[in-house]
């Protein structure tokens, strides 16, 4: 594990940026911003439920099941997405859209989704098919790190 932390002068909290290894973390707990729970029991993927969003392209929308292990990209998808296209992402349940207005990918410059969790941490993901950039958001991170260790193993649950 690579752990690096910065100070910075205009924010008023540390910076802590940790590489893990990919699947080492598993959403458990994924919500739109009006709060409806993302999580599709019905739908496992490994082992694990996954992260149910609305997808649309072009005049086409159906149901996507992401990967809930972060940095894996199992997902399943109930429409045909062409690689390199770009879709709008929103809740199943309520419509909201997750895209984060004002903000884009790093690697491609497609527009960012969003899922919320728990204590104010969030997972960013391009809305691009094929595009592997996303970042993840630990508010509380001394629990985190506490649950990333507990028994002494590499496995946690966000």
């Amino acid at each position: 594990m690579d752990c690096r932390q910065e100070r910075s002068s205009s924010q008023s909290r540390d910076r802590v940026e940790v590489t893990v290894p990919a699947a080492a973390l598993v959403v458990r707990h994924a919500r739109c911003p009006n709060g409806c729970l993302l999580m599709a029991s019905e739908v496992t993927i490994g082992g694990h439920p996954s992260i149910h969003v609305r997808a649309r392209q072009g005049g086409c929308d159906g149901d996507v099941f992401l990967d809930p292990a972060y940095g894996s990209y199992n997902h399943r998808s109930a429409m045909e997405i062409a690689e390199g296209s770009v879709v709008t992402i929103a809740c199943p349940h309520c419509g909201v859209t997750l895209e984060e207005a004002g903000r884009f990918c790093s690697s491609c410059s497609a527009p960012l989704f969003a899922m919320q969790l728990p204590r104010g941490g969030r997972v960013e993901g391009c809305t691009r098919k094929g595009c592997f950039s996303h970042r993840l958001e630990v508010i509380d991170l001394g629990a985190q790190l506490l649950r990333l260790y507990d028994a002494g193993q590499m496995d946690a649950h966000l």
